[in-house]
């Protein structure tokens, strides 16, 4: 039996990067030496590329869901150059059900998001960033410079 705990994904979307680790179960003829896995489910992952962008004058809103429970203390919101930069972690038990998945556990799986928003005609004001996060949707207030 072979389990692959380490496969990584990555997505890249004008400037989105999309971490999370996959399992993969095979479940060959098996002796009695073997670790027995009861479930192999695979974890759910939903598009985060649904994101909205509302601009009204120099106030910018980005409306971004995301597919986990993030914590607003693992939100990091910050400015380089003329992008707004958003970095989001999960740090999970896994789901398959190994010996792994009680909380005494030392392993977890850490889930990183990561977006990039950028315009031509503005400039983004870091200190106007506010951002909180409402059911799964992480919302993020500024203003914006015009050129």
């Amino acid at each position: 039996m072979s389990i692959n705990l380490n496969e990584l994904k990555y997505e890249k979307n004008r400037g989105e990067y999309s971490r999370t680790e996959s399992y993969e179960c095979q479940n060959p003829a098996t002796n009695e030496n073997d670790v027995i896995i009861k479930s192999c489910e695979k974890p759910q992952t939903h598009q985060l590329d649904q994101h909205q962008t509302i601009r009204k004058g120099n106030k910018l809103i980005l409306m971004i869901p995301l597919d986990q429970n993030y914590k607003e203390e693992n939100v990091n919101v910050t400015v380089v150059q003329r992008s707004v930069c958003i970095t989001a972690k999960n740090l999970n038990y896994p789901t398959v059900n190994l010996n792994c998945n009680r909380p005494d556990s030392k392993h977890m799986i850490q889930r990183t998001y990561y977006k990039e928003y950028e315009a031509s005609d503005c400039i983004p004001d870091p200190d106007s960033i506010t951002f909180h996060m409402d059911n799964n949707c992480l919302i993020v207030n500024l203003n914006v410079i015009q050129r």
